[in-house]
């Protein structure tokens, strides 16, 4: 409570990833469209890679620049030992994969760590392009995209920022990390935005992506799958949470259609995929 209080205070305007008041619907749907809503631009989507393990404790120590006594305790939370306190039960075994993520702050510390990359880009920016429009970045927590009109000012972007991140231990996912253009669209948290071309002018739609909505049928079809043999009611009692969850993560979007096919996906999945043991083909309404 003491640091985030702190570090709000100081934390960039285009950071938006497990923030008091922010959500990914601020960097998915309000930020990037108002980066990109009035022409086409490129694209730098990407990813840090293993952001939560990899981050160099010293470094973030010095970065915090807190008392004492609570850069102690901010280190000795770093350094502890997660394998002997949680064993070897198959139910931590996530937490003990993902490193220190396990702590319950760390999402803020990584926010401290990657605090600075929107001003040393600007800075970068107005020195190497000073005639040339500053690119945008917009960050949810290792996630995130760079918007600028030129290709060449995005691939000396990605460069710089490469660099920039190694003061922390950190680097890009190569894998995930790529250069494109809004017209071929690219996903960012789940979001799918591109540019399309409407009535003779470009429009900007934002939906959930088809990665989204695979994950999204999947886990429905795996609920529907463990319900055999349980009642209609039961099952609708699991479904609903899940549905209601998924849509309110992505009702702000241009989701009509999205949402129609997959209530028709869901429906088609329930009257074929379950019984209550008394009859086949229960439609859940």
């Amino acid at each position: 409570m003491a640091l985030e209080t702190e570090w709000e205070a100081y934390f960039e305007p285009n950071s938006y990833g497990f923030r008091l008041g922010r959500s990914c619907q601020d960097a998915a749907i309000k930020a990037i469209f108002l980066a990109i809503r009035a022409k086409p631009k490129y694209v730098l989507n990407a990813d840090i890679s293993k952001c939560f393990n990899c981050i160099n404790h010293e470094a973030l120590l010095n970065k915090l620049k807190t008392l004492p006594s609570l850069a102690k305790q901010v280190k000795a939370w770093l350094k502890a030992d997660i394998m002997t306190k949680l064993g070897n039960n198959p139910q931590y075994m996530e937490i003990i994969n993902m490193g220190t993520c396990g702590i319950i702050f760390f999402p803020l510390l990584a926010n401290i760590a990657l605090h600075g990359m929107e001003t040393a880009l600007r800075e970068w920016a107005l020195k190497a392009h000073p005639k040339k429009p500053t690119p945008i970045l917009v960050r949810y927590v290792n996630n995130f995209v760079v918007l600028h009109q030129s290709r060449e000012v995005i691939e000396q972007a990605q460069t710089f920022l490469e660099e920039w991140l190694k003061c922390m231990g950190l680097k890009l996912h190569s894998d995930k990390t790529q250069i494109v253009n809004t017209r071929s669209g690219f996903q960012f948290i789940g979001f799918s935005i591109n540019h399309i071309w409407k009535w003779g002018r470009v429009k900007t739609l934002i939906t959930p992506s088809r990665e989204s909505r695979r994950r999204f049928l999947e886990e429905i079809r795996r609920a529907i799958q463990l319900s055999k043999g349980k009642a209609a009611y039961q099952l609708i009692a699991i479904l609903v949470p899940k549905i209601v969850k998924w849509g309110n993560y992505f009702k702000y979007s241009e989701c009509s259609n999205v949402f129609r096919r997959l209530d028709h996906d869901i429906f088609q999945r329930s009257e074929h995929g379950y019984t209550d043991g008394t009859q086949h083909g229960v439609v859940i309404k």
